[in-house]
């Protein structure tokens, strides 16, 4: 029992969730009648009374004008119900229209020479879709390192397989590796330092097992007759 004046707890429950009802009654009636400005008021505080509204939520995200609102609205619909198809398809395509925008705006950035802002835009987007193959090869080209773009190129060619772009890109990024390799290789063993070469053209046989250049190199530094001859046979197949 409550002193005198009081609400008991469960009353006031239930008048809150009663409310809430109301509010979402009238937020959907205005939102059928094409009454966005009223039904937004009133789904508001429908939601505000019960943040568990599935069905307030949903319809927010129904009248909803600009993405990153209408993403918000759908993330705490799936927080109440992470099977909701509806929820879900309205999610990813929303996603798909902010990684595209995000995508604009870093190319935008990129031909006015902010790189590193571009870069930002760039990684934003595919926080929204991890398969965005834009947002990588440009990522891939302003990065200044071989290696870093070849990163950037195997990520599309990982969702992309047959992107051209990316598989010429990726394909002279290997190049370029392989002949850094081979001239560092050479560089080591003009100055005499043979494990130091045979280190770099096992990384170049690694990724290309029928490297001719290498295996010439290894037959001129190798030390034994027998490693000479392993790789002269090699040469030869």
């Amino acid at each position: 029992l409550g002193f005198a004046g009081e609400v008991a707890p469960d009353t006031a429950a239930e008048d809150r969730t009663a409310e809430a009802a109301h509010h979402l009654r009238e937020g959907i009636r205005a939102a059928q009648t094409g009454n966005r400005g009223a039904a937004r008021t009133a789904l508001l505080r429908a939601a505000e009374l019960d943040p568990q509204s599935e069905s307030a939520w949903m319809w927010l995200s129904s009248i909803s004008e600009y993405p990153e609102e209408l993403l918000a609205f759908l993330t705490n619909v799936l927080e109440i119900n992470p099977l909701n198809a509806r929820a879900l398809e309205w999610s990813t395509a929303t996603k798909t229209l902010l990684a595209k925008n995000l995508v604009q705006r870093g190319i935008d950035a990129a031909e006015a020479g902010q790189n590193d802002l571009a870069a930002q835009h760039f990684n934003q987007a595919l926080e929204y879709d991890e398969k965005n193959s834009m947002a990588w090869l440009w990522l891939a080209s302003m990065c200044e390192s071989t290696e870093g773009k070849l990163s950037y190129l195997e990520k599309v060619l990982e969702f992309d397989p047959e992107n051209e772009t990316a598989k010429a890109g990726h394909q002279a990024a290997k190049n370029s590796i392989r002949e850094g390799l081979l001239a560092e290789a050479r560089s080591a063993a003009v100055s005499g330092n043979s494990a130091s070469a045979n280190e770099l053209l096992d990384a170049v046989i690694a990724e290309e097992p029928d490297a001719e250049d290498a295996w010439v190199l290894k037959s001129h530094i190798a030390v034994s007759f027998d490693e000479k001859i392993i790789a002269f046979r090699r040469v030869l197949e």
